[in-house]
């Protein structure tokens, strides 16, 4: 492992409370490091790291950018992505790119869809319909829209290279990325989605 490198991985273990082993499940050789971006920004944090189990072979796993903006809008990077791994052969798919820091997901068995609920910058944070039809990874717009602003606005001068590389439009489809089904500024501190079946019974 590289010094001041960060990844994203997946560990699994049978429930002991004496020992828990754990195994490797997902892990990936790309990482972060604090001066990837133009600002040299870096935020721990932003990492999404939200795990739902599709069936008994897969489950799906959502990744942030750490504030390493550009890697949201690059297919082969596995950070601001929706994934979906196969537990079994430890393959892995993205399901949808573009996303800033995805904390909730809710998957709909019968109609094969995704809600994805995502922390925008200083406002617009975001829930995303994701359907999983998979012939072309959908796109959410992150780092080049957003209902967000940078933190500190556009007036501040430490933003001027960020806005220049990162413009935050506020429009996804006018450059052709999906629109949010909903999206919240100032931000409400988004987190995880449950539903409700016909009983109120979370499922």
């Amino acid at each position: 492992m590289e010094e001041n490198c960060w990844n994203t991985s997946l560990l699994h273990g049978k429930i002991n409370y004496k020992l828990i082993i754990f195994d490797n499940l997902f892990t990936s050789d790309e990482c972060v490091h604090f001066y990837d971006n133009i600002d040299g920004e870096f935020n721990a944090h932003q990492s999404g790291g939200r795990i739902i189990n599709v069936d008994d072979q897969n489950l799906f796993f959502s990744t942030g950018d750490f504030r390493s903006r550009f890697r949201a809008q690059k297919e082969d990077s596995i950070f601001s992505k929706i994934i979906e791994i196969n537990k079994n052969t430890k393959d892995y798919k993205v399901v949808s790119m573009g996303h800033r820091n995805p904390q909730g997901l809710y998957y709909n068995k019968n109609n094969n869809f995704l809600l994805e609920a995502e922390h925008g910058p200083e406002g617009g944070d975001e829930i995303n319909l994701i359907e999983l039809n998979y012939n072309k990874i959908p796109n959410y717009g992150w780092a080049i829209s957003s209902y967000g602003e940078h933190y500190g606005g556009k007036n501040a001068p430490f933003n001027k290279k960020k806005y220049l590389k990162y413009p935050l439009h506020k429009s996804h489809s006018e450059y052709n990325f999906i629109e949010p089904v909903i999206y919240f500024n100032p931000s409400i501190g988004i987190s995880q989605i449950v539903g409700l079946d016909k009983k109120n019974s979370m499922l």
